[in-house]
């Protein structure tokens, strides 16, 4: 696979999260639980978590900056929020 494709494969598996199981692009991705991808979603919005695993895990990265318990997602992240919900309710 050519590095365009490549990236065009990546960035629309990106929308289907429930796809990914059967993608070879996300096979490295399956090393994470469901719960952990959706609290890197918040993460990634600035949201606190009272878990000191969760607030220890974070903060090693540049990007987390809390600043609210309740953040603001787009549609496309409230999607991948439900489908990792669903993926947890199946294991």
């Amino acid at each position: 696979m050519n590095p365009a494709t490549r990236r065009k494969a990546a960035s629309s598996s990106r929308i289907r999260i429930g796809a990914c199981s059967r993608s070879p692009i996300c096979a490295g991705f399956r090393t994470t639980s469901s719960e952990s991808q959706r609290n890197e979603i918040f993460a990634r919005r600035g949201r606190y978590f009272e878990s000191a695993n969760l607030k220890t895990r974070f903060e090693r990265f540049s990007w987390y900056s809390p600043n609210t318990w309740n953040p603001k997602l787009n549609s496309i992240e409230e999607a991948n929020v439900a489908l990792l919900e669903q993926a947890g309710k199946r294991r």
